[in-house]
């Protein structure tokens, strides 16, 4: 029995060193060829520098990518990690920069991004997280900064902004709020200063400006005011100073002035 698994370790071994390997292939409708065959390739394709290092190594059945893929920077350390299955990415994905910083980790199934989803900055910290199903954005995206603080959340619906985006400044002070409908703005947006003070608020409607736009000086005074009708103004608008007092009003109808 000792002799036989011997004997079956041997030929898994020889099978590994026998696979047959070129450097160079060549694309016919998606399925992959050595130069001068009529027969799609089944092996490895191994690239390397011009200094001799390993470059990339990839495994081809009839022709498509099939198993492990990886990929070197020119400093030995690993690029990419990438599994396929029928020429199609499959399972999980994994770059670095090129100083071995974990870069990002995307999950695949059947060719699409299906799953978690994050990438990072060089100094380790996050950069961003989301998840997809089936190619599209699907639910929270997440962003930072590369000192690790919350920058901005966007839900995703089918690959578009749906519902709540909130972005932040680096202080930790909300920057702006509001909400997408089918990846249009619809409602209010409202955004501060960064010392949190209101800076504005805007309605939309399917994307363009409908209704009261109002917009504030960081002492809380009011700057200006107006009506925004179908994206052009509409109505009185009104200019005002620091102080309070009136600069100016005018009359719009249809996103011309009519009186001043």
């Amino acid at each position: 029995m000792k002799k036989m698994g011997c004997l079956f370790i041997v030929l898994l071994f020889l099978t590994g060193c026998l696979e047959k390997e070129v450097s160079e292939l060549e694309d016919r409708d998606g399925v992959m060829y050595q130069f001068k065959s009529d027969t799609p390739y089944t092996g490895k394709l191994v690239k390397k520098y011009v200094n001799g290092f390993r470059q990339l190594e990839e495994h081809y059945t009839e022709g498509k990518l099939t198993g492990l893929s990886i990929e070197w920077y020119l400093n030995k350390q690993k690029k990419t990690i990438r599994h396929y299955k029928d020429g199609k990415q499959h399972g999980l994905m994994m770059s670095w920069f090129e100083r071995g910083q974990k870069g990002w980790e995307i999950n695949f199934k059947d060719g699409k991004e299906d799953g978690l989803w994050t990438g990072w900055y060089k100094n380790g910290n996050k950069e961003v997280e989301g998840s997809w199903k089936n190619g599209k954005g699907e639910g929270l995206l997440t962003k930072w900064t590369k000192k690790g603080q919350l920058e901005e959340e966007v839900n995703l619906k089918d690959g578009v902004r749906e519902g709540l985006k909130t972005k932040w400044y680096e202080n930790g002070q909300k920057q702006l709020a509001g909400s997408y409908k089918q990846d249009q703005k619809n409602g209010l947006w409202t955004s501060w200063y960064e010392s949190g003070k209101k800076k504005e608020e805007i309605n939309y409607r399917n994307g363009k400006l409908e209704g009261l736009w109002s917009r504030w000086y960081e002492n809380g005074q009011k700057r200006y005011e107006g009506i925004y009708k179908n994206d052009k103004k509409d109505g009185s608008w009104t200019d005002w100073g620091k102080t309070g007092a009136r600069i100016s009003t005018e009359k719009y109808r249809v996103g011309e002035v009519v009186q001043q």
